[in-house]
């Protein structure tokens, strides 16, 4: 299995760690989530189209709310009154 050379650098540095185990583990997990991602959607009536939909329109929203957010900021500086920057917990 091809690694980066930065990671190939750490596992050289760590002889004791059985790297084909940890590379085992973590695709047995990968390959339980995806097992599970299909059970989720077997019985689903959402087809990719509708997930395409979905996607363009949450993209349009938060390109939007970004938007305003930025002509927001520009007429308070313009103003003189800025303000800090909204947390994710505030709103934007």
């Amino acid at each position: 299995m091809a690694v980066p050379e930065e990671l190939h650098d750490i596992m050289r540095r760590h002889p004791e760690i059985k790297w084909s185990e940890v590379a085992r583990q973590a695709m047995w997990g990968y390959a339980r989530k995806l097992e599970l991602l299909d059970e989720i959607v077997k019985g689903s009536r959402f087809s990719e189209g509708d997930s395409l939909e979905v996607g363009e329109k949450v993209k349009r929203s938060v390109a939007e709310r970004y938007a305003s957010e930025v002509r927001d900021r520009s007429v308070e500086a313009d103003s003189g009154h800025e303000h800090p920057p909204k947390g994710p917990d505030q709103g934007l």
